[in-house]
């Protein structure tokens, strides 16, 4: 049985798992020889509904910047997808695709001309067909593509909601865990050759030195991957594939 729905679990919940993920670490780097206690700390964390509390507000936070999202790249993913003016870097529609999406909505889109004299009117038309193809296309089963790609959107878009969260946090539990590992060695002797102690992995030290690693490498993803453009670009294929849609709408 499936208590989460797969949108969700990797739009909602991964996202809030990735925020609480360095403290998982380090408690399990405070706690190396206690793992049953990092377990529990999770698996109450599930209980109480800490990540379900953490992934409403990844949904609330991803909702209210989509608008700021939007606004910085021109405009929804889909109604830029749609229009005949675009931006550098935007997705082309071709006038085949053009073609089949008049032919099963029953009205034509604007032309270049018309929307260049009128484009508020124009993103109009192209929002209601939006809402059409939106509306069409729920079936998952039917339309994997574009629900596959729904879901990267969300996932991406929750976790730039939870960037002013994850970020800072994420730093400062990397910075906490380096310190930790300094305290752990210092004024210890080091074996001779130093890698020796790396065949040993009860070793504190090593688990400290592979949670540092991992939380580090957690904070630099919040930093330097969780950007506008790298949601930008899972919203752009979304749009494809939305529109995309109509070749099996038109067939069925």
């Amino acid at each position: 049985m499936n208590f989460v729905d797969p949108y969700t679990f990797r739009a909602r919940v991964q996202p809030a798992l990735i925020v609480v993920l360095p403290a998982g670490f380090l408690l399990f780097a405070l706690l190396p020889d206690h793992p049953f206690f990092v377990a529990a700390f999770f698996g109450l964390l599930g209980a109480a509904g800490g990540t379900s509390i953490v992934a409403q507000v990844g949904r609330d936070r991803g909702l209210r910047k989509q608008s700021d999202l939007w606004k910085s790249w021109g405009g929804p993913p889909t109604t830029r997808l749609l229009r005949h003016r675009r931006q550098p870097g935007d997705p082309e529609l071709s006038p085949g695709l053009r073609r089949q999406v008049e032919e099963w909505t029953g009205y034509s889109l604007p032309t270049e001309q018309e929307e260049e004299a009128c484009p508020s009117q124009a993103d109009e038309k192209y929002e209601e067909v939006v809402k059409s193809l939106l509306e069409a296309t729920r079936d998952r089963d039917r339309f994997p593509l574009v629900f596959a790609e729904v879901v990267n959107y969300g996932f991406r878009r929750n976790l730039w909601g939870l960037r002013p969260i994850g970020a800072p946090t994420a730093v400062a539990l990397a910075s906490f865990s380096w310190a930790l590992l300094v305290l752990t060695v210092w004024g210890r002797p080091w074996p001779d050759p130093w890698w020796d102690i790396i065949p040993n992995p009860d070793s504190v030290a090593v688990i400290r030195l592979a949670v540092a690693i991992a939380d580090t490498g957690l904070a630099a993803f919040w930093v330097f991957w969780v950007k506008k453009s790298w949601v930008k670009t899972v919203a752009d294929v979304y749009a494809s594939r939305l529109v995309e849609s109509v070749q099996t709408l038109r067939s069925s």
